[in-house]
């Protein structure tokens, strides 16, 4: 038996080791095949610095998290920086690729943040030095400030960690070239007309997919508003969403004023007043709604005296004999408990009634307000008539 319960423990020591080393192997295995990956700072001009520095930061902690890269720097770097250094420009794939040897990575996660007008557009870029080609590209507009439901405002850092995050998807080769490619165009104006390239392709929101890669010309119009124009650049792979803020036309109402006759005598009609609708049912429905329940509230405490009497008469009764004790207290129980369902119906049916006439009284007075006021304004068409003319301006009254 002592041989048995030895040779299972053997194996079980012998099994735990296996899978340790294997484990092992494989994870030496993984370390070998993670990517070699620089995030590099986003830049931008005129930028907040700090902003820059947070939204870097957010960059590579989503970097970080994918299994398929190893960061290789520790400390932050600037394309621009580098690209003066090899003498070259940073928008060059070349240039790109000398960078990347430069840092000893197989690929460059970089990006630029421009502002535009109230909101940020920020473009992050995977550039995989292999193939000398941008395996991804991401472009998203973040406001300066955005309104949640509860009224608070949230914070432009998450929005963009959110966005973020699909240009790492989990178990997706980091270096593969995602062919499709994606625009979407909103705007903070309904009905907005929306052009790509001169040509007319709906309202926003519009997302159009499959485009083939190329700069596109975004015109965004409406009218009564100024149009709104901007350029993108669509490459293979890319995830691209525009904003289009738009703003109304300076003096565009000034234009609808000067189309009316500056001279000459007009009649102006004033605009009619609606008539009164009679009595405001509503308000005394709520009265009558509150004086019933104020009803039924007071027949709850008349029921509740009674029930207060029942049960001062039967402890005056008391049977004190043994046999009857239990009975007793089931007649009692029974009293109690019908006594405090009638109290709490008396405070509901007592706060129902005093809600509803509160309610149709202010409803009641608030109404009355608005047609005295009525009353005060109602104007006769035929006896109102103003006359514009060069010389000012001239009123006629009767009545």
């Amino acid at each position: 038996m002592y041989k048995k319960k030895m040779f299972f423990i053997q194996a079980l020591v012998a099994t735990l080791f296996l899978w340790g080393v294997s484990a092992n192997i494989a994870f030496a295995q993984d370390n070998d095949e993670a990517l070699n990956v620089a995030v590099l700072n986003l830049e931008g001009t005129g930028v907040d610095p700090q902003l820059l520095d947070t939204l870097t930061s957010v960059l590579r902690n989503e970097a970080q998290q994918f299994s398929s890269y190893d960061i290789v720097n520790q400390s932050p770097i600037n394309l621009s920086e580098v690209a003066i250094v090899l003498g070259c420009s940073s928008d060059s794939l070349p240039c790109l690729g000398r960078a990347a040897d430069q840092l000893d990575a197989r690929v460059l996660i970089f990006g630029r943040v421009a502002k535009v007008e109230d909101t940020h557009r920020v473009t992050v870029v995977i550039f995989d030095a292999q193939s000398q080609k941008i395996v991804r590209q991401l472009v998203r507009t973040l406001a300066s400030e955005t309104k949640t439901s509860q009224g608070r405002s949230a914070d432009p850092v998450s929005a963009f960690r959110k966005e973020v995050q699909s240009l790492f998807p989990r178990d997706a080769n980091p270096v593969a070239e995602n062919q499709a490619t994606l625009l979407q165009i909103e705007s903070n104006v309904d009905n907005t007309e929306i052009k790509l390239n001169g040509t007319m392709v709906g309202v926003a929101p519009i997302k159009r997919s499959s485009l083939p890669p190329g700069i596109y010309r975004i015109e965004a119009s409406r009218q009564g508003y100024t149009t709104w124009k901007t350029n993108v650049e669509l490459i293979a792979g890319a995830d691209v969403r525009v904003w289009a803020p738009m703003k109304r036309a300076p003096g565009a109402s000034d234009k609808v004023a000067a189309k009316a006759p500056v001279s000459g005598r007009k009649t102006v009609t004033p605009p009619p007043m609606p008539a009164s609708s009679g009595p405001n049912w509503g308000a005394w429905s709520a009265i009558g709604v509150g004086g019933i329940a104020l009803a039924g509230s007071g027949v709850m405490a008349l029921m509740i005296f009674d029930t207060e009497d029942e049960l001062k008469a039967l402890d005056a009764n008391r049977d004190p004999a043994p046999a009857k004790r239990e009975a007793y207290l089931n007649d009692r129980q029974g009293l109690l408990d019908k006594g405090e369902s009638y109290e709490l119906g008396h405070r509901v049916l007592l706060g129902v009634g005093l809600v509803s006439v509160a309610a149709g009284v202010v409803w009641l007075v608030l109404d009355d307000g608005g047609e005295a006021q009525q009353r005060a304004q109602k104007i006769d068409d035929s006896n109102w008539d103003v006359g514009l003319s060069t010389r000012g301006v001239q009123a006629q009254w009767s009545w």
